[in-house]
């Protein structure tokens, strides 16, 4: 098992690392210095995210990458669902059979089932058995007790 080196060996390492590279840097002539500075300052880094207004817009930017369909998407990122239902290892011919089956059932049902294609909602008129107001309330919110309807306004349930 390897020993942990301590605190003191550490900056040890480094102290003596930082020697090396004092030497090497007193033992560059200035035009090499200047050469290396000159170089470290010309690298370029490539900026995230869109240019600010004031930036010239990079080649880069106006060239999305291209999915594996050959469209070009916004986010320039394949879809990797799709490649795996068009491989054709990955499915057996039974489950490419089931596939085919969910497919048509898909488009029969479509546009038949909805929240929007519901009945709307039957309302009733009603007196609350505490207050005695009048509430025009859905029938969902009245219950049955002992074979009448009953219905406890919100006022009179303390809500």
């Amino acid at each position: 098992m390897a020993k942990k080196p301590t605190q003191a060996e550490i900056n040890l390492k480094l102290f003596e690392a930082l020697n090396k590279l004092t030497e090497k840097v007193d033992n560059l002539s200035r035009q090499e210095f200047d050469d290396q500075s000159n170089d470290i300052a010309q690298t370029k880094t490539k900026k995230r995210g869109r240019p600010k207004k004031n930036e010239p817009l990079e080649e880069e930017f106006f060239n999305p990458v291209k999915t594996h369909s050959g469209k070009v998407s916004g986010k320039g990122r394949p879809n990797k669902f799709l490649e795996m239902m068009n491989d054709p290892s990955f499915l057996t011919a039974q489950e490419k059979k089931e596939l085919e089956k969910d497919k048509k059932i898909d488009k029969k049902l479509k546009g038949k089932i909805s929240p929007r294609n519901r009945q709307p909602a039957q309302f009733i008129d009603i007196n609350c058995v505490k207050c005695n107001r009048s509430f025009n309330v859905s029938r969902q919110l009245v219950r049955m007790e002992e074979g009448k309807i009953k219905f406890t306004c919100n006022d009179c349930i303390g809500l």
